[in-house]
């Protein structure tokens, strides 16, 4: 971890932050921000000083992309004016080992004992 305002050049900076910050640093190649968007809108917040959504459509200094975890938020973002190509799909994950379901038995005898 870099302290802030400190980036090699060329590096690519990824934020997970809130408010949202669509500056990039000096000397970054590239900006990955985190966003998502609720009630498909546009998000709330971002940070002071920080470029507006519809800037991604206009280009930038440094090329930026908005990285988000569903479909919903895509269509939240694309409605603020970001366009499509700028925001990249990225589903959280879930093991299928860790959730599986349980079978009919295990699942009467949980509820058995939760008074269910």
């Amino acid at each position: 971890v870099l302290p802030p305002g400190e980036v090699p050049p060329g590096a690519v900076v990824v934020r997970i932050a809130w408010p949202y910050n669509l500056t990039a640093p000096a000397g970054a190649a590239r900006l990955l921000v985190f966003a998502t968007a609720e009630h498909l809108g546009c998000p709330g917040r971002i940070a002071e000083g920080s470029p507006s959504w519809g800037t991604l459509a206009h280009g930038m200094a440094v090329p930026t992309r908005l990285l988000t975890p569903s479909l919903y938020s895509l269509e939240g973002l694309a409605s603020c004016g970001v366009p499509r190509e700028r925001i990249a799909l990225a589903p959280h994950g879930v093991s299928p080992a860790a959730y599986a379901p349980l079978d009919a038995e295990q699942r009467a005898r949980r509820r058995k004992k939760r008074g269910w």
